[in-house]
């Protein structure tokens, strides 16, 4: 197993951990809903692309 696939799988969960973290922060907080959704969403694209390119890496390495 290549060490960048760990991480590709790290960047995945904390991505989900992330999107789920924002989900219930806008449940509480109903004034900020659309802006902490963006952000949650934002960081889990964001972990879930980093995710692909170090799987990639580790794939063709």
């Amino acid at each position: 197993m290549h060490p960048f696939w760990f991480v590709g799988l790290i960047c995945w969960i904390v991505g989900l951990g992330t999107l789920y973290g924002a989900i219930a922060a806008s449940n509480r907080w109903g004034r900020f809903r659309t802006a902490i959704l963006c952000t949650g969403f934002a960081l889990f694209f964001a972990s879930a692309a980093a995710g692909f390119v170090f799987w990639f890496i580790a794939n063709n390495s």
